[in-house]
């Protein structure tokens, strides 16, 4: 093999491991500074600007995120700012979802969606990856909804990756879906029915997959909600078995806390306080250092409960301060602190302290109104967004054309979409249309799009009127065969084209089960359009997935 095979070779090999390595979890940082040392040498002794170092780059957030934000921040902008220079797609799009998950676990969500939609927009440029691109936008603005209260929104997001997945039958992310749902309907809705129903729909699903974490979630979902509704020796089977099934990885502490947090809630409900006890230091004890610091907040709540059940106050009321501090630095989010006042109450309680008792539960009461206001609000602009979505969607249901191969002259050039330079182009070929012979439809006209580049936007656009056979072309004017093609046809007005174009690629195309083809697409207008009628349809050529 010649040397410049190799190179070739081996920078394919490098890449392809990089991508597996930014779809695989990160382990505990202070167990991985092994790992992080040999991304950082992969950076230093790079010599190019490439995809592989684009990917290093995102790798090394990951790395950082755990333990030290900033840097994780930091090398997350310079991926993107490389993948945008080098026009990498894949990896500008790993960069964006990072960034947002970054802002995610720092409850800033306002600062997450707008990198999530950011991805959203690249989803469309992901081929046959395109659902999965959607599934990562929705399942993570969902969490970002969960966390800013709006159990509503985050519930329709988790829906829709719950669509998109079985639409595409993939069974570990409609089980995904159906975890999240679950815990939706139970932490957020009271509703353990639905949560329970949901939950072993999630463990169905989880045998069609090889994901021991999704499995140990399941059971744990299953787990929770037969809790809340009594069933503790259910409730325990599940448990048990969800920790089993999360004993067996080793990239995933947060699973384990969590999991031990759950037991312990169970044997508290039981008033099995030495096995509660016993459960909750585990969680407390290998809780520090995570990610999801809501775990660890949580596994103190419930040490605290476990200490007031076995007369210990005062360690009690020490462990509720530690997990409120923890819970501080996650600006105080809703959940947090509704688990942090239930702490409070039950301890409280057990020391026979009402006034403080009262204090908390006053304090409850409010978090619990606040969020029934913002749930009416949030409800009320639900059904509103559903409107004009339902509206939307119905709008743009298309019709299915397939048209003969034709050929059409006009006047070309080349340009980049929402130019000026197309409506001035349209004001130089109206006034020569009759310069056409052999028109096919004389008043109809037609504004091609094809050869386009996708680092600078750039494409040909004609304006021009179809043809039954070519002769002499007008001066200046050029011919354009289009091939024989099925298209999904749009209706819309001229002033919203370009929106019509970004809904049609970004929003029908990648949910649609079709794809786009490589041939021209182009705008129809019509012998009834005019300015007082500015109805025209836009054509993009597909075929089925």
């Amino acid at each position: 093999m010649k040397l410049p095979d190799m190179k070739k070779c081996l920078t394919q090999l490098l890449l392809s491991v990089m991508f597996i390595l930014c779809m695989t979890p990160s382990l505990n940082a202070q167990n991985n500074r092994h790992k992080l040392d040999s991304l950082l040498n992969v950076l230093h002794v790079s010599s190019t600007h490439d995809s592989l170092e684009a990917l290093t780059l995102v790798r090394i957030s990951k790395e950082y995120w755990s333990f030290q934000i900033d840097s994780a921040h930091f090398f997350c902008d310079e991926s993107m700012l490389l993948s945008k220079k080098i026009n990498y797609k894949t990896g500008l799009r790993f960069a964006l979802k990072i960034k947002g998950l970054l802002y995610h676990s720092q409850s800033l969500y306002d600062s997450a969606l707008v990198y999530l939609n950011l991805l959203k927009e690249q989803c469309p440029q992901s081929g046959g990856q395109s659902h999965i691109c959607m599934i990562e936008f929705y399942n993570n603005a969902a969490g970002c909804y969960e966390g800013m209260g709006d159990f509503t929104m985050s519930l329709n997001y988790y829906l829709n990756v719950a669509r998109i997945a079985e639409e595409h039958n993939d069974a570990k992310r409609s089980c995904l879906a159906y975890n999240n749902i679950s815990g939706n309907y139970r932490v957020h809705r009271k509703d353990y029915n639905s949560a329970y129903t949901y939950a072993l729909k999630a463990i169905e699903l989880s045998k069609k997959t090889d994901e021991v974490e999704l499995k140990g979630t399941a059971h744990e979902r299953c787990a929770s909600a037969l809790a809340d509704m009594g069933k503790f020796d259910s409730a325990l089977y599940y448990a048990k078995k969800s920790l089993e099934y999360y004993e067996e990885l080793t990239s995933c502490p947060d699973c384990m806390v969590g999991q031990y947090v759950v037991i312990a809630d169970i044997f508290l409900k039981m008033n099995q306080d030495d096995s509660a006890l016993v459960y909750s230091n585990k969680a407390v004890a290998l809780g520090k250092g995570l990610t999801q610091q809501e775990y660890y907040a949580d596994a103190f709540f419930k040490l605290g409960k476990s200490l007031a059940a076995k007369g210990q106050q005062q360690a009690a009321i020490n462990a509720l301060n530690n997990g409120r501090a923890i819970a501080s630095e996650l600006q105080e989010r809703y959940d947090v602190k509704y688990l942090a006042y239930e702490a409070y109450i039950y301890v409280y309680g057990k020391a026979n302290d009402y006034k403080s008792v009262s204090l908390y539960k006053d304090s409850l009461h409010s978090l619990e109104d606040s969020l029934s206001s913002a749930e009416v609000a949030n409800n009320l602009n639900t059904l509103k967004i559903k409107y004009e979505t339902d509206k939307k969607e119905n709008e743009m249901q298309p019709k299915f054309v397939t048209k003969p191969a034709f050929t059409v002259v006009g006047l070309l050039i080349h340009t980049k979409g929402k130019s000026p330079e197309i409506p001035q182009l349209w004001d130089q070929f109206v006034p020569r249309i009759d310069e056409i012979k052999h028109r096919a439809e004389p008043y109809e006209s037609y504004g091609l799009m094809d050869r386009f580049d996708r680092a600078t936007g750039a494409m040909d656009y004609m304006a021009g009127n179809s043809v039954k056979t070519v002769g002499e072309l007008p001066v200046g004017m050029s011919r354009w065969d289009v091939p024989a093609n099925t298209y999904a046809v749009f209706e819309t007005t001229l002033s919203k084209i370009g929106e019509a174009f970004d809904d049609a690629l970004g929003t029908w195309l990648p949910t649609s089960g079709y794809r786009q083809v490589a041939a021209p697409y182009f705008e129809r207008y019509g012998e009834d359009f005019s300015p007082n009628n500015p109805v025209l349809t836009i054509y993009l050529p597909v075929e089925k997935v």
